[in-house]
């Protein structure tokens, strides 16, 4: 035989032997009618991405989006695919699909498998491990709460915990990039052999519709031969927005697990309604019952965590985002001062029982006045009027009672307000010139934060040789 022939012999068997690579998009939930979607920026460069490679691909991502569809159809075509529907029955299949594929040896030990997650995604309710995302194909007037998805059908990310852990008994390198919102909470399925990505902390927006966001960089970064940490450091460094996003890696969890809760205050602003009640939960559950002498010491420990990052990324200073953190906490004395001011009239701890009988069963909600005052009543009544519209007989009687309840709880609402010092208090929130100060701030201290984080990492790396499954998955 010769050298040539055993040569191309050698090389056909080690190309046959190589990993094979699978990627999988899901998402476009809750979006309202039109024909685009906030997450097509991202789409657009995980398309792109795909086009330039050999991956095996994988779309489910809602229609009623005539732009978006476009691009998911590029998307799928890659693979001779068809898009379909991102709802619970297709999310179930496509975990389904890829558990067989693992068990079957269609992907085996060695190959990637990364799956990536952008749509709008609720905080942590109750005993769930991770948190949900909507799987709605359009909201007439969009969602009606982004911290519950309100008004929207979801599914769990919990569910993935299966995928993780057979991947992880198999060796399969799994990525799950979770892009959308309150997604820090999905870093609890990481393993030894799956890497999270999330695009932001547990209480905080993850954004979108720009080429800003760290999710539209994140995807923009993705390059043939990167791994997913340095394709991570990259959209880090880049973003700009007040995200706070997180990675599984054992560096990523020292920094967040510390900076994370101490910077979470600083990342919250007024810049519009959602925000602004993402703000006031925000506080009532942190401060509103303690001192401000709890503000005040996450304040200092969170500018001495400055000066011990500086000691470990040499000739970098944070006295920009330090003064930053200085001007930001004096409006945050004026949040607690009127935040006392209002729970000093309100009973803050105590539910009551708001119910209705008139279809002859009991039906009840619990709350507090002060989160009656806080209740957007007039647009969840719009929510129960559109779902009353398409309910079934069996429906429509916990609907219409839901629908009473909430009609009640205005004139709670109403009469709450006519208390003076009570109503001193709820306005600051919404027309307090000195609150709208925090939409700049927040930014400005994202962008420092971001800025010490990456230092930070790189330093720590340069220090830690071992590997991590993030570095461990190359594009």
């Amino acid at each position: 035989m010769s050298k040539r022939l055993t040569l191309l012999l050698g090389l056909s068997f080690s190309l046959s032997t190589l990993a094979a690579n699978h990627m999988v998009v899901i998402g476009g939930g809750g979006e309202p009618q039109r024909d685009f979607t906030i997450f097509d920026h991202e789409l657009q460069n995980a398309t792109n991405f795909v086009q330039r490679t050999n991956w095996e691909t994988r779309i489910t991502f809602n229609g009623g989006h005539a732009k978006t569809e476009k691009i998911a159809e590029r998307f799928a075509a890659k693979s001779r695919g068809k898009n379909t529907d991102f709802t619970p029955q297709t999310y179930e299949a496509i975990i389904a699909e890829y558990e067989r594929k693992i068990n079957s040896g269609q992907i085996k030990s060695g190959d990637q498998l990364v799956l990536m997650i952008s749509s709008h995604g609720s905080q942590r309710m109750g005993n769930q491990k991770t948190h949900n995302v909507s799987t709605s194909a359009y909201q007439k007037q969009g969602l009606t709460d982004y911290n519950t998805l309100g008004g929207s059908p979801t599914v769990s990310l919990d569910q993935l915990e299966r995928l993780t852990k057979l991947a992880q008994s198999k060796g399969i390198k799994l990525g799950i990039l979770d892009f959308s919102c309150h997604s820090g909470v999905t870093q609890k399925l990481a393993n030894s052999n799956t890497c999270i990505i999330s695009s932001t902390g547990p209480e905080h927006f993850a954004w979108g519709g720009t080429p800003h966001t760290f999710s539209a960089k994140f995807t923009e970064n993705m390059r043939r031969g990167r791994n997913l940490e340095e394709v991570f450091l990259e959209a880090m460094k880049k973003k700009k927005d007040t995200s706070f996003p997180m990675i599984s890696s054992s560096i990523g969890k020292e920094i967040q697990d510390t900076m994370y809760p101490l910077i979470s205050p600083y990342l919250h602003d007024t810049r519009s309604e959602i925000t602004i009640n993402k703000m006031k939960q925000f506080y009532n559950d942190r401060y509103a019952l303690d001192r401000c002498e709890n503000l005040n010491d996450d304040y200092k420990t969170l500018v001495n965590f400055t000066y011990d990052i500086e000691n470990i990324t040499s000739k970098v200073n944070y006295s920009k985002l330090r003064n930053l953190l200085t001007e930001y906490q004096q409006l945050q004395k004026g949040i607690i001062h009127n935040l006392n001011y209002l729970n000093s009239r309100i009973n803050s701890r105590t539910k009551k029982d708001y119910c209705d009988v008139s279809s002859g069963i009991r039906y009840c909600f619990k709350y507090t006045e002060l989160e009656v005052l806080n209740l957007e009543v007039d647009k969840l009544m719009d929510m129960v009027r559109e779902q009353i519209k398409s309910a079934s007989a069996s429906q429509k009687p916990r609907l219409e009672s839901s629908l009473k309840i909430y009609q009640n709880l205005k004139k709670e609402k109403e009469n709450l307000l006519k208390d003076q010092r009570i109503r001193t208090a709820h306005q600051f929130w919404d027309q307090s010139q000195q609150l709208k100060k925090t939409k700049d701030l927040a930014n400005q201290i994202a962008d420092e934060a971001q800025l010490a984080y990456y230092n930070t990492y790189q330093s720590l790396k340069r220090q830690e040789s071992s590997r991590n499954p993030c570095a461990d998955i190359k594009l």
